[in-house]
């Protein structure tokens, strides 16, 4: 396969999935790696604890534990329109710290569900 046909099936699978996640909120592990992979400045936010943070993590995440969320987003994320991608261990933290960004105004917000247990 050439690098133009390589590209164009990257393009038309990122907008499938892209179409995917904005009606809903709720995305896969692989459906994230894949919007990493493709799209500049996008924010992966462990929302676990430190400590198990520590003990594993996906690469490039940064670890805002789900209760600090609400008080340090606005530091870590100052624009509201960058996507960002939260997880954590089942998707239950996860899933309230989406709610907590949505409330604040952050319009690309999407949640790993099922966390890393996925």
């Amino acid at each position: 396969m050439n690098i133009s046909k390589l590209k164009e099936k990257i393009v038309a699978n990122l907008k499938r999935t892209v179409k995917t996640y904005r009606t809903n909120k709720d995305i896969t592990i692989t459906d994230a790696e894949q919007i990493i992979a493709n799209t500049q400045n996008a924010v992966l936010i462990d929302v676990r604890s430190v400590q198990e943070y520590r003990e594993y993590h996906i690469d490039g995440a940064i670890c805002i534990p789900h209760f600090e969320i609400q008080n340090r987003i606005e530091k870590e994320v100052t624009n509201k329109n960058t996507l960002i991608i939260i997880y954590c261990q089942s998707g239950l933290r996860s899933k309230i710290a989406m709610e907590i960004l949505l409330k604040k105004g952050y319009q690309n917000v999407y949640n790993i569900k099922n966390g890393l247990d996925g």
